[in-house]
């Protein structure tokens, strides 16, 4: 999935890890990732959608620290893993 790795990175930087993933990788596309933080047992979602160029795209023309921090601002989280895995399900898609 396109911005996969930008994704990963950012959740990496709060302490969570990734517990599950989904998307499409395609020419326009989305993911998700179900995340999970043991120090607080935290569970949270990470859910985003790419276009196939710059004016579909809002992170093309991010510069990477920019593009970091709107990854870390779409971070949703939830009381449990249900809640969580519920939500995770239900972002598959646009």
């Amino acid at each position: 999935m396109r911005w996969q790795t930008t994704a990963e990175d950012a959740v990496k930087s709060l302490d969570y890890t990734v517990k599950d993933t989904a998307g499409i990788d395609d020419y326009q596309g989305w993911g998700t990732l179900l995340l999970y933080r043991a120090a607080d047992e935290q569970w949270a979602v990470l859910a985003w959608s790419y276009g196939s160029c710059s004016v579909c795209d809002g992170y093309e023309d991010m510069g990477d620290k920019e593009r970091h921090d709107a990854f870390v601002s779409l971070i949703e989280t939830f009381p449990n893993e249900v809640a969580a895995r519920e939500r995770w399900q239900n972002s598959k898609g646009w």
